[in-house]
């Protein structure tokens, strides 16, 4: 492939359109307020655009597969800078929403491929380096959302959290024909047979289904925060809406540290086994989960932003590790499978967080149902590290 340091940059822009939505969550009271819709109801938001988004990423990651991951991942960048400008002239809840499921399928069609084609564009010394690169990319868009959600808020109002990210897309698209020239390797209609059985004898693996089972109850447990802090904050009366992004963006900011320090760290040794790091991850998490339940009714920026911190520092390290595990699971012209797996496996524990964190906070307010995130997700961990870990350690990964 010509220049892959060139496509490795493209593809993570492309990518970040999807994980820049942090922007939205900034957004949920003034979009509540906007649309006269109870907080409770904005969880549809959230939905609609994770449930397109994880169908779109198991259809076009195979499609990826078959047809091209490069075709794909552009057509879902096109569809996102369609998507993006809509949202922002949506009049009405509904509408709002039914565009939101648009711009899922959009982004879930780029998010499914890119995992591919970063793979495809490293040597396989260098795969792990920019597999944790990329995955600092996704934590450096999920840090930079809040970040730019709370000035564009003041700035534009809630329009500005979607049409933003329009030009992130139209640049991948104008400088693809030079930086995207990679030969997808697709497998085409003769190889679905193969392909289909080795897929389906990797799914049935138990340490694989453990793994991928971890990664949806660790986003769903840590969606918690993105779904209620920004709630918490706003009743906060000295904290405006650009110091609350700020505060919330540290969340990701420790996951896109953690995430950088790995990959340089795994481009010099490979000491640290990708196992490690999934099971170490889970307890930061919890860790970093129960101590914002614990401060967050303080109403101190400064604990908060240590719990936020360190909850970041936990996704980062799980998501590291799993990422990698997975694409080794699976064989290279099933890649875009396994970036689909990747993707829906977020999107389910973000759909399953939702709708969990969301009743319990309805119901019990904003400090239990972040509580009750930390205790599932430590039941988990602990099943996990005892009866799944065995398995787990002597599947496929780094030696």
């Amino acid at each position: 492939m010509k220049r892959p340091a060139f496509a490795l940059v493209l593809v993570c822009l492309g990518a970040m359109v999807a994980p820049l939505d942090t922007a939205v969550n900034v957004a949920f009271p003034a979009i509540a307020a906007a649309f006269g819709v109870a907080p409770r109801d904005i969880v549809w938001v959230v939905i609609a655009f994770v449930f397109t988004q994880s169908l779109s990423s198991l259809l076009f990651g195979r499609l990826g597969d078959l047809y091209g991951h490069r075709r794909m991942f552009l057509i879902g960048m096109a569809g996102s800078v369609f998507a993006h400008g809509a949202l922002a002239m949506a009049g009405d809840f509904l509408s709002l929403v039914g565009l939101r499921a648009l711009q899922g399928a959009a982004v879930g069609m780029a998010m499914a491929c890119a995992p591919a084609l970063v793979s495809m564009a490293s040597s396989p010394a260098e795969r792990p380096k920019a597999l944790a690169l990329y995955a600092s990319a996704i934590s450096g868009a999920l840090a930079l959302g809040p970040l730019a959600g709370g000035w564009l808020i003041d700035a534009f109002g809630w329009p500005g959290v979607f049409l933003y990210r329009a030009p992130f897309a139209l640049l991948v698209l104008f400088l693809a024909p030079w930086g995207l020239a990679i030969n997808d390797h697709a497998t085409g209609h003769a190889a679905r047979p193969a392909a289909a059985a080795v897929a389906w004898s990797a799914l049935r693996a138990s340490q694989f289904l453990g793994l991928q089972g971890a990664s949806v109850v660790v986003q769903g447990a840590l969606f918690s925060i993105m779904l209620w802090v920004p709630f918490a904050l706003a009743g906060w009366p000295t904290l405006p809406v650009a110091g609350a992004g700020a505060l919330i963006a540290l969340f990701p900011a420790g996951a896109l540290m953690t995430s950088l320090w790995l990959a340089r760290y795994r481009g010099a040794s490979s000491g640290l086994r990708s196992a490690a790091l999934v099971k170490t991850g889970q307890w930061l998490s919890v860790a970093g989960l129960t101590l914002i339940a614990l401060v967050l009714s303080a109403q101190s920026a400064a604990m908060l932003a240590v719990a936020l911190w360190l909850a970041g520092v936990g996704m980062g390290v799980f998501q590291v590790g799993y990422q990698e595990r997975t694409l080794e699971a699976v064989p290279a012209d099933n890649r875009g499978l396994a970036g689909s797996l990747i993707n829906v496996t977020r999107l389910l524990g973000i759909v399953l967080g939702a709708m969990l964190s969301g009743a319990a906070g309805a119901s019990l307010g904003v400090v239990m149902a972040i509580a009750l995130s930390a205790v599932a997700l430590a039941f988990w961990t602990c099943l996990f590290l005892f009866v799944l870990q065995p398995a787990l350690s002597e599947g496929p990964g780094r030696s």
